[in-house]
């Protein structure tokens, strides 16, 4: 299992943290934005999109079942397996 994490930045300094726990998810990157797709199951269908990016949340991190940040994504930009996220 993966929890995703998707989070949101104000500019009075709050933050509004969505958080998913689901077996598969996909990264789509398009133009100016990201798309982060979280699944029910390994068949890919029926998923749910989250946007990254300049109308969506501004950052989405994703963390393995040991609790390890494995990926994110923060608007044009992604990093793998990094901690610099």
């Amino acid at each position: 299992m993966f929890n995703v994490k998707f989070i949101s930045h104000f500019e009075n300094g709050q933050e509004d943290v969505h958080g998913i726990s689901c077996p598969h998810y996909q990264i789509y990157k398009f133009d100016n934005r990201f798309e982060v797709t979280v699944y029910p199951n390994m068949t890919m269908v029926g998923g749910v999109s989250y946007i990254v990016g300049e109308t969506g949340y501004q950052s989405c991190y994703i963390e393995n079942s040991a609790g390890k940040t494995v990926e994110c994504v923060r608007g044009d930009m992604i990093h793998v397996q990094s901690l610099d996220c």
